[in-house]
């Protein structure tokens, strides 16, 4: 099969609108990696949330395309608050990326469309896989190795230009591609702890640890929690933007006005599956549907009595 230059494959997803673009071999140097995923669940009792595999399967990614060549990984960035809004004792908030469309599906429709212009270009050859937050395999860590950010005391991947607010997704395909090897990027932080400060619970720590026991934004999307757990809510409804607005790398980020991030708790509350639809349906929660946002502002409620 023959291959095919970085740069084509670079210029097409510029053109579909993503914003970072790299690329790596899929063998990983994983002691370091294998260290960091064991430690991760060691803190947080031996579970991942929604990984149930070995962290020696999440980093062999022939173990789910064994003709595997080239990794592409893509980032699109989504805008951030300007700030966090103040709320009142009868409002909840919701995260950005709550509001945006669903990434999982704006990500899958350019990466299908990347694609077929790959495709095309090989003349029809060429097997591929893609994902977008939905499988074993660890984006941020193929995403670092492609170059597109370094591992942030916020536990984001952070890139120096874009900051942390972007969705990826990984393409894996027998396709050779030519492409100029990166070296991925060290920990940029050095002694701020601005987004360790302003994580209202604590969760996050030193070294890019995270506690998801107290992480509001893993919280507030669980099934089910425990009355512990509903204390550490505060006034988020989904998600939370606490440590990436904090964060001096996003100071440069797009910003959009913060007035649809807070909802009344009584709306919220009497929220039926079909208002649900109409207004979020396309988001990123709904795979959750209205129920998730009903019990949350009950707990809001509670906690604000």
């Amino acid at each position: 099969m023959k291959g095919i230059d970085e740069s084509l494959v670079r210029a097409k997803a510029k053109n579909l609108g993503f914003d970072l673009v790299g690329f790596c071999l899929p063998e990983f140097e994983t002691n370091e990696f294998e260290n960091r995923l064991i430690a991760r669940n060691a803190e947080n009792a031996g579970k991942t949330p929604f990984v149930r595999v070995s962290p020696q399967k999440r980093l062999d990614l022939k173990t789910v395309m064994p003709e595997i060549k080239t990794v592409i990984a893509l980032g699109k960035t989504y805008a951030l608050y300007p700030k966090e809004k103040s709320v009142s004792k009868n409002e909840g908030r919701l995260a950005a990326f709550a509001r945006e469309r669903d990434y999982h599906a704006v990500m899958t429709e350019k990466m299908k469309a990347l694609i077929k212009l790959i495709k095309r270009e090989m003349n029809g050859e060429g097997s591929f896989k893609l994902f977008v937050d939905n499988a074993r395999i660890v984006d941020r860590i193929i995403a670092w190795k492609c170059g597109l950010g370094f591992f942030g005391k916020n536990n984001m991947l952070i890139h120096p230009d874009w900051g942390s607010a972007f969705n990826i997704g990984v393409i894996l395909t027998d396709v050779p591609i030519s492409f100029y090897e990166v070296k991925p990027l060290s920990p940029s932080c050095a002694s701020c702890t601005r987004c360790l400060e302003a994580c209202p619970n604590g969760a996050l720590g030193e070294g890019f640890s995270l506690d998801y026991g107290k992480c509001i934004s893993h919280l507030t999307q669980k099934k089910r929690v425990n009355p512990e757990e509903s204390c550490y809510f505060k006034e988020y409804l989904y998600g939370c933007d606490a440590c990436q607005i904090a964060c001096p790398y996003n100071l440069a980020h797009p910003r959009v006005s913060d007035s649809e991030s807070v909802y009344s708790l009584d709306f919220m509350q009497n929220l039926t599956e079909e208002t649900f639809r109409q207004i979020f349906g396309k988001s990123a929660m709904a795979w959750r549907g209205a129920e998730i946002l009903k019990r949350n502002s009950k707990i809001l409620k509670k906690s604000t009595k």
